[in-house]
């Protein structure tokens, strides 16, 4: 079984010089966004060398994960009550989002409180999970990811 690390670096794959994010973030590592601040010694090698170093990259995701798991175990009340693979949707959806931009999404954390997981699986996919009127920003900025994600939280 492949682990939340192994997931997370699937997806948003290992670049050690600043980048633009799809959203327009700039990013190094394993998507880390540089608003975020870095470790002191590895921002000054960044700014040294305008790279970072492969374990650099590594210490980085193992302190965003972190974070993100922390956050997810905040907005989901039921998160220790979740299947492993519920569990890494929501840590994956924290670490690609965000706390803020997470804990807009009412519609979907209110469908996990409930354990509605096919309305919550419809919230990931639709603008709206109830009335399916348009796809979300969330499916059509990371669709390969937001179809799998769909898919473990369906099946448990």
């Amino acid at each position: 079984m492949e682990t939340l690390k192994e997931y997370i670096k699937r997806h948003e794959g290992t670049k050690l010089k600043p980048y633009p994010c799809p959203t327009g973030h700039m990013t190094i590592g394993v998507g880390h966004n540089l608003e975020i601040d870095l470790p002191h010694d590895i921002a000054e090698y960044l700014y040294a060398h305008l790279e970072i170093t492969e374990a650099m990259a590594e210490e980085v995701l193992d302190l965003d994960i972190a974070e993100a798991e922390r956050v997810a175990e905040i907005l989901f009340y039921n998160f220790a009550e979740l299947t492993e693979n519920r569990k890494k949707v929501f840590v994956d959806l924290c670490f690609n989002m965000g706390m803020r931009r997470t804990s807009k999404w009412r519609g979907l954390r209110k469908a996990v409180r409930k354990n509605d997981w096919e309305l919550a699986a419809d919230e990931l996919m639709w603008h709206n999970g109830v009335t399916k009127d348009y796809l979300s920003d969330y499916f059509t900025q990371v669709k390969g990811r937001a179809i799998e994600n769909i898919k473990m939280i369906r099946e448990g």
